[in-house]
């Protein structure tokens, strides 16, 4: 196979500089000016070089003058009348500014390079830019034109974090509480937190991340949870049993002892359990006013739809409850299937 290369692809001053003034509004073109007409070279500041059409800037300079005959002014007299001419003619072009112009001298057609240069139109008549000033020509920021502000972001606002080993989450059922055993109040978005919330009434308020960290490893005592959910568990799993007995073994597919084996197998492989308060989709810009203070409603019946993602998979829904000092969701939905819909 292959190895896949990339292009690289630079552009170079010229190409930037006609791609920065075409977006201004700016007139420029490419062409190569005709040798056969006489053709000023001149120098702006040492910056950068032009060329010009002589006769064709005496003729917008004075176009009285030029009417006569082309032989009562020669090209010498033409040089210099553009050199005692205080402003020989405008670019509105920032980038070409200048103080003060002064001649190369009159260029011979093998002087003339077969190089497409760029041209800029002023109203004593065409510019050839000969040598660009030493610039990036790079836009402005408000010149970019991809619309970051308004790319979308998807805001999850999270209660709080819990762990559970599989054997205990394998049993879960319909109105089953799960205690909440590290608050968080992240805001998190794309898998990253990028701040804080705090709720008040109907409203959320966000505090941009700072220096604190996410830590998930919250201190709490698995060990001793176990415990206590191991006897609930062996009595269920004993009826479980006696009613299962109770059935032909017909009806026993044939992978369930490998499943259960597995099971088995990973029954101490702790599961990292989210709560989540509610979901919004916003775009940077609305981030943005979030950050200085802007307020932002919260579902009405948020407290009764609280998502819980088991290693970042919705699977299940239930009602936030308060025992004494602890929060706690009381199971009222569970997605057995993880249909896409609640990821």
């Amino acid at each position: 196979m292959s190895q896949l290369r990339l292009r690289q692809f630079v552009q170079s001053r010229e190409d930037r500089a006609e791609k920065l003034w075409l977006a201004r509004g700016i007139t420029v073109t490419r062409s190569v000016p005709d040798s056969a007409c006489e053709l000023l070279a001149f120098t702006a500041d040492d910056r950068w070089q032009g060329i010009i059409k002589l006769r064709d800037w005496f003729h917008h300079v004075a176009p009285d003058l030029a009417a006569l005959s082309s032989k009562a002014y020669s090209s010498e007299q033409l040089k210099a009348l553009f050199m005692t001419t205080p402003r020989p003619f405008e670019l509105g072009i920032e980038e070409l500014s200048y103080q003060k112009l002064q001649a190369i001298g009159l260029l011979d057609a093998d002087q003339i390079s077969p190089a497409l240069m760029l041209c800029v139109e002023t109203p004593m008549g065409s510019v050839w830019l000969r040598q660009l000033p030493d610039l990036d020509f790079l836009p402005s920021e408000s010149m970019q034109k991809l619309p970051v502000l308004a790319l979308p972001l998807p805001l999850l606002f999270e209660i709080g974090v819990s762990r559970l080993s599989l054997k205990w989450l394998k049993k879960l059922a319909l109105g089953d509480v799960l205690l909440i055993t590290q608050k968080t109040s992240h805001v998190i978005s794309n898998g990253v937190c990028i701040g804080r919330y705090q709720k008040k009434d109907q409203y959320i308020m966000i505090e941009k991340k700072t220096d604190y960290e996410v830590d998930d490893n919250e201190d709490f005592d698995y060990d001793e949870l176990e415990d206590e959910l191991d006897d609930e568990l062996d009595i269920n799993e004993e009826k479980d049993n006696d009613d299962h007995n109770d059935q032909p073994h017909s009806q026993k597919p044939v992978s369930d002892s490998e499943n259960q084996a597995a099971i088995v197998d990973t029954a101490k492989v702790p599961i990292k359990l989210t709560f989540i308060l509610d979901k919004k989709d916003s775009t940077v810009a609305e981030l943005a006013e979030m950050y200085k203070g802007k307020k932002i409603e919260l579902d009405p019946n948020a407290e009764n739809n609280i998502k819980i993602k088991a290693n970042g998979r919705t699977i299940a829904k239930g009602e936030l409850k308060q025992f004494e000092d602890r929060l706690g969701v009381e199971l009222t939905e569970i997605y057995t299937h993880s249909p896409s819909s609640c990821r």
